[in-house]
């Protein structure tokens, strides 16, 4: 994607590599590719305003870059969206969220390690409310209160390392820097909207302890390093100064 869209060097080569991969992901775990494709079309819109020195053009471009991307993501979507079984439409993979809710909220299959967020109704308003406590959950989640099994205690030993490692980052760069360069960087971006999406996703439909450490492996990588990759990049600022 990277060297096809943004870079455009060796443009069908890359854009083969691309599909291939794309219907590795969709036809493995659809649900992965939802989370992808907003963090790409971020990633792209942010990669060449960024090409645009003036900011007057800026201004001038953004209605039209916004509407070309969105396009892309439209037409990227209707396209692989009839291979996505219940991932294809909000509906069924709403539907399908709550069904893997309830699923795991049974104690007699799964045992008693689980969270309860709240009832997913499928309404906007539902989601919004449930967001927050969604990522959270899937980041940090589950702490040490929260051992259920001998083999929680590793989970929660590596939660507890990440909540120090965050609180750490967080008290060395002001998270409005932080914000900052995270919008300044495209690739930042995207591994952020890909993480909180993904977060979301996997928090809300999880209840699950065993099944969220397992469900949140992907995104790990992303937020984690692109919170270092801040903080590293927010050091070299420092030391230039």
């Amino acid at each position: 994607f990277y060297h096809a869209f943004i870079r455009r060097e060796k443009l069908m080569l890359n854009l083969f590599f691309l599909v291939m991969n794309m219907g590795l992901i969709i036809s493995l775990k659809p649900y992965v590719f939802l989370c992808l494709l907003p963090g790409m079309l971020f990633w792209l819109y942010s990669a060449y305003m960024h090409k645009i020195p003036n900011p007057l053009l800026k201004t001038l471009a953004l209605p039209f870059l916004v509407a070309i991307i969105g396009v892309i993501g439209y037409f990227t979507f209707s396209s692989v969206s009839s291979s996505m079984g219940v991932y294809g439409e909000v509906d069924t993979a709403i539907q399908r969220a709550q069904i893997i809710q309830q699923d795991l909220l049974r104690a007699e299959q799964y045992g008693g390690n689980n969270y309860y967020l709240g009832e997913i109704d499928g309404s906007v308003g539902n989601m919004l409310a449930l967001a927050p406590a969604a990522v959270l959950t899937a980041l940090y989640r589950p702490m040490f209160w929260e051992i259920g099994s001998p083999t929680m205690v590793i989970s929660v030993i590596e939660n507890s390392i990440l909540v120090l490692f965050t609180l750490f980052l967080l008290v060395r760069v002001n998270p409005i820097k932080y914000v900052w360069i995270i919008i300044s960087e495209p690739i930042l971006l995207y591994a952020l909207v890909f993480s909180l999406v993904f977060a979301f996703g996997v928090g809300v439909a999880g209840t699950n302890f065993g099944a969220l450490v397992r469900y949140k492996i992907p995104l790990i990588p992303f937020f984690y390093s692109a919170m270092y990759i801040v903080y590293d990049l927010s050091k070299r600022e420092q030391k230039s100064v």
